[in-house]
Formats: structure tokens, C-alpha cells, sequence
């Protein structure tokens, strides 16, 4: 299975945390090669999380029809071994997710 791209949604699979964030994206660029791990944000459907989904830190995306927050101040990192499909790619969001990420890192 090829290694998951910058900006593609796959499914989360951890079945437990799937439940309240059932996405996982790709914010490391395809330049940076750390292996198998790679850098990812949480998404939560915005109807369905607790707390502030809104604002510059929080961008939004369309998954299957539906809203989803990218939880930017969650990043983490995932090894891409137990990692299904891409199920989407949301490149379209990739200034918003980029600014998110300035304003938590570099506070710009």
C-alpha cells in the first residue's frame, strides 16, 4: 500500500478513538522522509465535538458530505503501517491548515 500523502484523510485505526475523531490527516510534507511515521491532525465532525470548533486554529473540511474540524492543536504522530486507504484528500483546505499550524508553532 502506497505511503499516505500532504492533506489525505484516511480513516483512524484506533476503533476507540475512532468513535469521537473518525479521521486522521497528513500535515507533513512529502519532503520530510521520517519513515513510516507521519505527522497527523485529528478531525471531529463539527455536530459532533465539545468545545471551541471554530476560529484559525480549528479549519474546516468537507468528508463525505459532512463538516469536519481539523483539531490542529492535537497533532501527533502515527505510524502509517496500520493505515487504511485514503478516503479523501482535502488539498483545498491546505492554506487554512497551513495558517493553523503558523499560528500554533510560531504564534504568527
Amino acid at each position: 500500500m502506497p505511503t499516505p500523502s500532504q492533506f489525505d484523510v484516511l480513516e483512524n485505526p484506533s476503533a476507540r478513538a475512532r468513535r469521537d475523531y473518525p479521521f486522521l490527516v497528513i500535515v507533513q510534507s512529502d519532503q520530510a522522509d521520517t519513515g513510516r511515521m507521519r505527522v497527523v491532525a485529528p478531525l471531529v465532525r463539527r455536530d459532533r465535538g465539545s468545545g471551541p470548533l471554530t476560529g484559525r486554529l480549528v479549519p474546516t473540511a468537507k468528508i463525505d458530505g459532512q463538516e469536519h474540524a481539523v483539531l490542529v492543536p492535537r497533532i501527533t504522530t502515527i505510524d502509517t503501517t496500520p493505515l487504511g486507504p485514503t478516503v479523501a484528500t482535502i488539498e483545498t483546505c491546505r492554506d487554512a491548515i497551513l495558517s493553523a499550524v503558523d499560528l500554533l508553532i510560531f504564534g504568527v
